[in-house]
């Protein structure tokens, strides 16, 4: 996809579907989970829905987009439209994040980091101690010093595993499933 495409597009790239049916049967809790999954980039609210319902949790969800914030609104619990600078929800209070950022430059920032780590970074602190988190990234971004520095410092039991193909081929995307450290 070229670099026009993908602006027009706000660097939007949704979770393909069978991917999230793979991501919904890799977890198994031990215990049922109590709580909410927060999609912080909630897209058209598709994965996060999904996810939600095979985990039995609530779903929230924020979107910058027009047109997708208003699709997720109709698929979970809440969505707020707008930037996730906005959400006002307390430190810790979700138990599950499911976090598919944009991709892209950073531009525009003071430390001119990818915007997926940048997401990683503001997005880790709403999610509870031993939370689930479930990253979906280029493989390129998890090799990224920042990156990894990130997950080191606020995760632990981290698996990481690539898309299968033909999904991979697009992205060469993986998901990082990790439990959150308590701080």
């Amino acid at each position: 996809m070229s670099r026009l495409e993908a602006i027009a597009k706000a660097s939007y790239y949704p979770t393909p579907p069978r991917v999230v049916d793979l991501i919904a049967r890799a977890v198994q809790f031990t215990t049922p989970p109590e709580g909410s999954l927060l999609a912080v980039c909630a897209g058209g609210g598709d994965a996060a829905a999904q996810l939600a319902r095979a985990w039995n949790l609530a779903s929230y969800g924020v979107e910058l987009h027009t047109g997708r914030a208003v699709a997720a609104a109709s698929k979970l619990m809440v969505c707020l439209h707008g930037s996730y600078h906005q959400l006002q929800a307390p430190e810790g209070s979700t138990s599950v994040l499911f976090l598919n950022p944009p991709y892209d430059e950073g531009f525009g920032t003071e430390r001119n980091i990818r915007q997926e780590v940048q997401f990683l970074e503001d997005a880790a602190k709403w999610l509870a101690s031993d939370g689930l988190l479930v990253l979906v990234v280029p493989e390129r971004i998890l090799d990224t010093d920042a990156c990894s520095h990130i997950v080191r410092q606020n995760f632990r039991a981290v698996e990481v595993f690539r898309f299968p193909k033909p999904e991979y081929a697009a992205f060469k995307q993986h998901v990082v499933f990790a439990q959150k450290r308590d701080l």
